[in-house]
C-alpha cells in the first residue's frame, strides 16, 4: 500500500504534473487527518468506557454504604424520638412522684427513665468510602453532566456537614452536663455505669431537679434538630439508593 503511493508520487514529480500532484499531496494529508481523528476518537471511547466502568463500581460502594447507613439509622432515629420522649415528660413534669418515689436498690435497675439521657448519646456514624471515591471522578469534564452523580454530590455535600454538626453539639453537651454532675456525692454511684447503683440523691436530682430540668430543656431543643437532620438524611438517603439500584440494574 505505502509503496504504491510512494511510486505513484514519484511518477507525478518525474512528469511534472504539478498540478496532479498538489492534489495528490491534499488527499494524502487528509488520509493522514482522518486518520489521526479516528485514533483519538477511539481513544476516547475507550477513556470514556474506562471511567463508566470505574463509576460503575462506585456507585455500587456508595449502593452499599447508604445501605448500611438506613439501617443504622434507623435505630439511631428509633433511640432518639425515645429518649426525646424521656425528655419532654421531665420538662414538662409528666412523671408522677409516685412513679420514682417507690424506687429502691431491688428495682432501680429496670428504671428506664431514670438514666441520665443528657449525658447518654451515641452518635450515628456515616459511611463514606464511596464518596470518597466519586470525588475525584467528578472532575472529568462528562461525569460533571451525569445526574445522578451531581444527586450523590449535593446530597453528601449538604448533609454530612449538617449530621456532625448537630452530633457535635449534643456532644458538647453532654461532656459539659457530665463535667457539672462531678460536684454531686452521688456522682460516684452515677459513673457505676450510669444507672445501675440506686442512688436516691440522684433519682430526686433527677426528677425534682429545676437545674437539671432546665438542662434537659436545653439539651431537647439540639436533640429535636439532630432528629430532624437524621430523619432527612435517611429520607434522601433511600431516594438516592434507588437511583443508584435503576443505574446498576440498567
Amino acid at each position: 500500500m505505502f509503496r504504491f503511493f510512494r511510486q505513484l508520487r514519484q511518477r507525478l514529480l518525474t512528469e511534472n504534473r504539478f498540478r496532479n500532484y498538489f492534489l495528490y499531496a491534499l488527499g494524502e494529508i487528509f488520509l493522514v487527518v482522518i486518520g489521526i481523528l479516528i485514533a483519538l476518537q477511539i481513544n476516547t471511547w475507550n477513556e470514556s468506557r474506562k471511567e463508566q466502568g470505574n463509576l460503575m463500581k462506585v456507585y455500587a460502594q456508595i449502593q452499599q454504604d447508604l445501605q448500611i447507613d438506613t439501617l443504622n439509622l434507623q435505630r439511631s432515629i428509633e433511640d432518639l424520638e425515645q429518649k426525646n420522649f424521656r425528655l419532654t415528660d421531665l420538662v414538662e413534669r409528666n412523671i408522677p412522684v409516685s412513679y420514682y418515689d417507690t424506687l429502691n436498690a431491688a428495682n432501680y435497675e429496670g428504671c428506664e427513665r431514670c438514666r441520665s439521657d443528657i449525658t447518654n448519646l451515641e452518635p450515628f456514624q456515616y459511611l463514606d468510602k464511596g464518596y470518597g471515591l466519586l470525588k475525584p471522578l467528578n472532575t472529568v469534564q462528562n461525569l460533571k453532566e451525569d445526574l445522578l452523580t451531581n444527586s450523590i454530590t449535593e446530597f453528601y455535600a449538604l448533609y454530612l456537614p449538617l449530621v456532625d454538626e448537630a452530633q457535635s453539639i449534643l456532644i458538647d453537651i453532654s461532656r459539659q452536663a457530665l463535667m457539672d454532675y462531678q460536684q454531686y456525692d452521688w456522682f460516684v454511684d452515677y459513673a457505676d455505669f450510669g444507672r445501675s447503683t440506686y442512688n436516691r440523691e440522684y433519682v430526686l436530682y433527677i426528677f425534682e431537679s429545676e437545674k437539671h430540668r432546665r438542662a434537659c430543656a436545653h439539651y431537647l431543643i439540639y436533640s429535636k434538630f439532630t432528629l430532624r437532620v437524621l430523619r432527612e438524611y435517611r429520607a434522601h438517603a433511600i431516594q438516592i439508593l434507588q437511583s443508584i439500584d435503576e443505574k446498576l440494574d440498567g
